[in-house]
């Protein structure tokens, strides 16, 4: 764990991952860059609108009885609504995710696979192995960042677009998620980045969380 004082209010801001480098001040929502062990400041985030997740930061959870924490998240919208992007303290300090869209959650953890394909080749319908698995796309879509919170392992400002792909394995249980984020002058990105992530797709009741968000009028029975 790493804790800084935020450059424009010098509120204490904690970095609990080593991945973190991208870290938003609660109290002012200055938007800092972490260089070893000094802080930069990048810019001001805007306050994310309430929606109806039942998460927040500091949800803990289990995973394959591994504990866990969401200490970041990412707020994404496309043309048919949004979704949160949860990043996962995990006590062996590897990089997960926990997506929450429309009632379904998916928890995954990125990949170094080698030679992925360009966003411009793949199709809906095609199908690609992964570790030993066959995913088939089933969905293609633009999406951009819209806020963010916490810690990230990546800059995360508003307006930053990807292309995401979505795979699923035959049996509906495992899928894959291929990202790819645009160039941006602002980024100072010069390639497209991509990404693999997989994961699975869980039950609400499957993680035990505890430390969920009050939401009135709603009951969580564990």
């Amino acid at each position: 764990m790493l804790k800084f004082s935020c450059p424009s209010c010098g509120a204490e801001i904690v970095f609990k991952s080593t991945a973190s480098i991208y870290g938003i001040c609660s109290y002012c929502k200055s938007t800092t860059v972490r260089h070893d062990l000094n802080l930069e400041l990048y810019g001001k985030m805007s306050d994310l609108k309430e929606d109806l997740s039942p998460f927040c930061l500091g949800t803990k959870g289990f995973y394959k009885q591994q504990h866990f924490e969401l200490i970041g998240r990412l707020r994404l919208k496309w043309e048919n609504g949004f979704w949160n992007e949860w990043f996962v303290l995990l006590p062996n300090g590897l990089e997960a995710w926990l997506a929450e869209a429309m009632g379904f959650y998916m928890f995954s953890r990125p990949s170094n696979a080698s030679n992925l394909p360009f966003a411009s080749e793949v199709k809906i319908g095609e199908k690609y192995k992964f570790q030993n698995t066959i995913f088939q796309v089933e969905d293609i879509k633009e999406a951009t960042c819209i806020g963010s919170e916490g810690e990230l392992p990546f800059l995360a400002p508003v307006g930053r677009t990807i292309t995401s792909i979505d795979l699923s394995s035959a049996d509906g249980l495992s899928f894959a998620n291929l990202e790819y984020e645009q160039a941006s002058a602002q980024l100072t990105t010069k390639l497209t980045a991509k990404r693999l992530y997989l994961g699975e797709y869980l039950n609400f009741d499957d993680f035990n969380f505890s430390n969920l968000r009050e939401i009135e009028g709603w009951r969580y029975d564990h």
